[in-house]
């Protein structure tokens, strides 16, 4: 399971990573774990993703447009969305469907 961790936080990027992989191991799942700071990285991105663990803030900006154009480059990728933001507390998959309808992706 290819897996990647964005996030600008060094040390939270971290501690997801060895939560993750404690998990991964665990359970006898084969996995790669990549980090990368921002989700600007996974643009430009060639090996597949199959699970993204991703704030959505960066920078005190919302990247939701990148994060949709990322998930129009790999439809079958896994987005876990962690996020402190009171404005994304309720975001869903239905709200990222809808905002993909909204931009006609």
């Amino acid at each position: 399971l290819n897996t990647t961790i964005c996030h600008e936080d060094d040390s939270l990027r971290s501690y997801v990573a060895k939560f993750i992989e404690q998990y991964f191991k665990r359970n006898h799942i084969q996995y790669k774990i990549s980090c990368c700071p921002s989700l600007h990285n996974l643009t430009t991105r060639f090996h597949p993703i199959d699970l993204l663990f991703t704030d959505i803030i960066f920078s005190d900006k919302t990247e939701m447009s990148t994060l949709l154009k990322i998930r129009k480059q790999h439809p079958s990728m896994m987005m876990v969305i962690l996020t402190n933001n009171n404005e994304y507390s309720d975001f869903s998959y239905t709200h990222l469907r809808a905002h993909e309808t909204a931009a006609n992706l």
